[in-house]
């Protein structure tokens, strides 16, 4: 996969908003009309899928290659599609991320979907505006705490006390929070393409920073990511977990 600076045309842009908004329409309608007797399978790796990552994933598929026959796809459910063209655009996408959450009835899930546009939500332009300058000051945020102490570096329970607050407002919910200032840090240390492809240019575009568990810059094959507010925090947030 190319990295995601595409040169993209004024004509390119607006055609990808009109994309975006037929999306919009799509997904709500998916979500609306899930059932709560949806059927669930185990994958190979022992996460959950329902019909409705299928069928949202399969949407989104078929909107992509008619709006734009020619772009790559690496979705989670499918693998990679539509790869003969060799093209330099690439659609990455996770359909349901927070499957759990969205079985159990919760918010914190969503559609994620990459492509180098500029970052927008809702219509708004995001900027991450926050002087915080120490960690006891900050709310993060994780999916899974059991996860995070495992599979983070030096990172226990203890470590959760240097933190004003902890919560599991996790998936993709957890750094809309942080797009939002409703939270300072966000650590996934179990992430897959799907998961990371489209926060990068989000995180780094809205003035936020974001990189793999031990510093390093992120990629969409980072096994795992930190996310924070302003620069010091996150530097901070590296210095407890390593």
């Amino acid at each position: 996969m190319k990295s995601n600076n595409f040169n993209i045309k004024e004509h390119d842009l607006k055609l990808i908003d009109v994309f975006f908004d037929k999306l919009r329409l799509k997904l709500k309608k998916k979500f609306l009309k899930s059932s709560s007797n949806m059927l669930l399978n185990i994958k190979h790796d022992g996460s959950i899928v329902t019909e409705v990552d299928i069928s949202i994933e399969r949407m989104i598929i078929s909107l992509i290659l008619d709006y734009f026959p020619t772009h790559s796809i690496l979705g989670e459910e499918y693998g990679i599609s539509n790869n003969e063209y060799d093209s330099d655009y690439m659609w990455v996408l996770d359909p349901l991320d927070g499957t759990k959450s969205f079985v159990y009835g919760h918010i914190t899930y969503g559609t994620l979907l990459a492509y180098n546009h500029k970052v927008e939500l809702n219509n708004d332009v995001i900027r991450i505006k926050s002087n915080k300058e120490r960690i006891e000051e900050c709310l993060i945020l994780s999916t899974d705490v059991l996860t995070l102490t495992k599979y983070c570096g030096n990172f226990s329970f203890n470590t959760l006390t240097k933190f004003k607050d902890y919560r599991t407002w996790g998936n993709c919910y957890g750094y809309y929070q942080i797009l939002k200032g409703c939270a300072d840090v966000m650590i996934d240390p179990l992430m897959s393409p799907w998961d990371i492809a489209s926060l990068i240019p989000i995180i780094n575009w809205s003035g936020g920073v974001i990189s793999d568990c031990y510093g390093e810059e992120a990629n969409i094959y980072s096994k795992g990511i930190v996310a924070s507010c302003n620069k010091l925090i996150h530097n901070k947030v590296l210095e407890l977990i390593n």
